[in-house]
């Protein structure tokens, strides 16, 4: 029995491995406007349902054994007594045999409850985008059957903001909201459901998602769902003392701490921890959405990690957390504090702009030779670096490229447009990105370390421009955005290739966003950043 755990686990870390690149260019693909090539549904599906991405990895794909595997996780749930109706919960999203006993017990808590709809939010983990992203589909297929797209909400959040769009291929790969599912049809049996898929994390994004859904439930008996993982990677006590912190937060609705908490934790000098809670912003968008529809109370239902299962890793574990939030009619509505940015050293407030020339020459430096130990710790020896300062700028989350070249030519360039972490972890996490994930490259060998050209760009926060006049060629990185569409140059684009305002717009529409040539020019959304890039030989 053991080595079959092992084996399946194996599968599990492959699939995973390979979804990201999957995902990427299925992305890519939609951008663009050209389908992507995926396998057919699970027979029995309509042609609009999504089809099941991680069945027979992540859970059984065989329909008797899954429906065996859950009702066994249910039954095995012992409910609380004081429990009313939940109007939201917290469940994990790992394979089922390392957190199928925790989904189990957030699902107890809704079994045989009767809602008008359900909202499930996930992170997403391979495709970057802003906003929220909804399904385009009707329907997405389990080996259980099919489960209900909530057309009208879906309709009426895509009409009342347009931070939300449509993105089958940001979420066709996506695991954290498909596990949820086979739960919720043994759970609740038919109901509708809104799959919603968040990248970016920022206060500003989280805000306005949480507003328009909020908006969209009034009058709804409603089920929300945070589709999130706790510690990531460091050993078991490590893991158990994290993620009783991160849990102390939730139960006290203290979500301005918890933003503090995720940034502190991996700077905290708890050995190979890299995150407090990775689905941080659904979790903070399904909270502040359930305060405001009247829960008050948090019962944290059950707690364990990877290191509490048979083939479970004690020395590198993953947390996992049954939560339910619900209304108390003796307890005062929740006191839930506003959300903000935060330092991730001091907790304090801060600014998130990002000067030009911010960085000294010694950091600079210092930010090189950490990207270049970062791509050849993980391609000589698959080891992640710890990066060893986080001092000052170092330490303020900070959007990042990594670009690699050899002799001259590219060969790889990953970053994100969005803030997420410090500027040191970013920086690695970029450099290991280009090294082994670009779709354009094959993975970097050991061999080629020596001869790689390393160039980071730190990026700025964009912001919108109302005249494509107000574009300086050299000095601004551009976005284009329409339609659910959008597409991004670095600065030194424009003048490596020599071309005008003109011609990089056009370019950037046509090529980089799938857009028509002139969007620029008929209401395509514009913005702009800047950066500070620096690298070898520089």
């Amino acid at each position: 029995m053991r080595s079959l755990l092992i084996v399946f686990a194996v599968v599990v870390a492959l699939v995973v491995c390979g979804l990201q690149l999957g995902n990427r260019r299925m992305l890519e693909a939609e951008e663009r406007g050209r389908p992507a090539a995926a396998a057919g549904p699970t027979p029995g599906a309509p042609s609009t349902a999504r089809r099941p991405a991680v069945a027979g990895a992540f859970y059984p794909a065989d329909p008797t054994e899954l429906q065996s595997m859950v009702d066994k996780f249910l039954q095995s749930a012992k409910p609380m007594k004081a429990l009313r109706k939940p109007l939201a919960i917290i469940a994990p999203h790992a394979g089922y045999v390392y957190s199928g006993a925790v989904a189990g017990f957030a699902y107890a808590a809704v079994k045989g409850q009767e809602y008008d709809t359900v909202v499930v939010v996930g992170p997403s983990h391979g495709a970057l985008f802003a906003g929220a992203a909804v399904p385009r589909a009707n329907a997405w297929n389990t080996p259980l059957g099919n489960v209900s797209i909530d057309t009208e909400m879906r309709a009426g959040l895509l009409a009342a903001d347009e931070r939300f769009v449509r993105r089958d291929g940001a979420m066709a790969q996506e695991h954290s909201i498909e596990v949820q599912l086979p739960f919720l049809q043994r759970a609740i049996g038919k109901v509708k459901v809104l799959p919603i898929q968040v990248a970016d994390f920022s206060v500003e994004n989280l805000s306005a998602i949480t507003d328009a859904l909020c908006e969209a439930l009034q009058g709804k008996s409603a089920l929300l769902i945070a589709s999130t993982d706790m510690s990531h990677y460091p050993a078991y006590e490590d893991a158990c003392e994290v993620d009783k912190k991160t849990l102390d937060l939730l139960e006290g609705w203290r979500l301005a701490d918890l933003i503090k908490w995720e940034h502190q934790a991996p700077a905290s000098g708890v050995k190979d921890l890299h995150c407090a809670l990775c689905g941080l912003g659904p979790t903070l968008i399904v909270m502040r959405c359930a305060a405001r529809l009247g829960a008050n109370s948090v019962s944290v239902l059950r707690y364990a990690n990877s290191g509490d299962v048979l083939i479970g890793d004690r020395g590198r574990c993953v947390g996992y957390c049954a939560v339910a939030l619900w209304r108390d009619s003796n307890r005062p509505a929740a006191d839930v504090q506003p959300l903000r940015t935060v330092n991730s050293t001091d907790g304090g407030e801060r600014t998130m702009h990002t000067s030009e020339g911010e960085l000294s020459q010694e950091q600079q430096r210092y930010l090189l030779t950490l990207a270049r130990d970062a791509v050849g710790g993980w391609v000589a020896r698959s080891e992640r670096v710890t990066p060893e300062r986080r001092e000052g700028v170092l330490s303020q989350d900070r959007a990042v490229f990594v670009t690699l070249k050899e002799q001259g030519m590219l060969r790889g360039c990953i970053g994100s447009l969005v803030a997420r972490e410090p500027l040191v972890d970013a920086v690695v996490g970029s450099a290991i990105a280009a090294a082994t994930q670009d779709p354009r490259f094959r993975p970097v060998a050991p061999d080629e370390l020596s001869a790689l050209d390393i160039h980071v760009s730190v990026l700025s926060p964009s912001t919108a421009v109302s005249n494509a006049s107000e574009i300086e060629i050299g000095k601004h990185g551009i976005i284009v955005q329409q339609a659910g569409r959008s597409g991004v140059f670095l600065p030194e684009v424009a003048t490596e290739q020599g071309w005008t305002l003109e011609e990089t717009l056009t370019h950037l529409c046509a090529e980089k966003a799938g857009l028509p040539a002139d969007a620029w020019k008929t209401g395509a959304k514009l913005l702009v950043f800047t950066t500070q890039s620096f690298g070898d030989g520089e």
